[in-house]
């Protein structure tokens, strides 16, 4: 799975701007940008836990 500045390199800063939702993969990308800028009623979540499933990108996220 492709990482920013872990196995996919890139040069500049990575801004993410969240106006709603950023659920499993979209949090992911968010989480992997070097700031995040958020709306007030963004949300973020990781919607394989309500259904039991795992997400093995999950283990991933720390920096």
């Amino acid at each position: 799975m492709p990482q920013l500045n872990r196995n996919f390199s890139l040069d500049k800063p990575v801004i993410a701007a969240v106006n709603g939702v950023a659920l499993g993969g979209g949090f992911l990308l968010a989480q992997m940008a070097d700031l995040c800028v958020a709306a007030d009623h963004a949300t973020f979540a990781v919607s394989e836990a309500k259904w039991g499933r795992g997400a093995p990108w999950l283990r991933h996220c720390h920096g």
